[in-house]
């Protein structure tokens, strides 16, 4: 990683093979601040479809909002603690899946 101009961002450098990155769906866990925040910039600014998980809510609704203004890409926000099974049944299983939301990128 290199620096970046903006405190919140990292620059991230990626192996060759990884170079076209766009339209691919990543699922960033702790993506609403912090080092998660900075990679999910960096990874919607190379043109990803964005999943930021978080505990909070409104923690990840008010990242989601930053990143589609920062990007102007879709981001989508979802709740998940990955300490908690049912957490994690529910946000792979539940309505995020059923609205479409993990077939981005896949044609």
């Amino acid at each position: 990683m290199t620096p970046s101009p903006d405190p919140r961002t990292v620059t991230l450098r990626v192996a060759p093979y990884m170079s076209d990155l766009r339209d691919q769906t990543v699922f960033i866990t702790g993506g609403t601040q912090g080092i998660g925040f900075g990679i999910a910039l960096e990874l919607a600014t190379a043109g990803c479809n964005v999943v930021i998980a978080g505990r909070d809510r409104d923690r990840a609704s008010t990242a989601a909002e930053e990143l589609r203004r920062l990007t102007a890409r879709e981001i989508l926000a979802v709740t998940l603690d990955v300490t908690k099974g049912d957490s994690v049944q529910s946000c792979l299983f539940g309505k995020h899946v059923s609205s479409g939301a993990w077939s981005w990128g896949r044609g």
